[in-house]
């Protein structure tokens, strides 16, 4: 009868060299799904920065517009640039 130590295993390069090999396919497996996913964070992150609120659409055309003179029109333009000047800070 052969023995092969107290642990019964056999010393065989090539298992030693598959199991290595194995490892390090692992490794670099889990190291290239744990940059993926850091980057899925980051491009996450990204798109909802962008996001914003809610957009509150306005008819290019209002109702009242027909009874609008110069002096009327002036003062929504600025109007409206004040708004845009208020919303741009946020």
């Amino acid at each position: 009868m052969c023995h092969h130590g107290a642990t019964g295993a056999v010393s065989d390069p090539k298992r030693k060299w598959n199991t290595l090999m194995a490892d390090q396919y692992t490794s670099r497996r889990r190291s290239a799904n744990k940059a993926r996913a850091r980057w899925g964070v980051l491009l996450l992150a990204a798109v909802t920065g962008c996001a914003g609120r809610a957009p509150q659409p306005v008819a290019v055309v209002q109702p009242q517009d027909r009874y609008a003179d110069c002096a009327a029109i002036f003062a929504q333009v600025q109007a409206n640039n004040a708004k845009i000047s208020d919303l741009s800070s946020e």
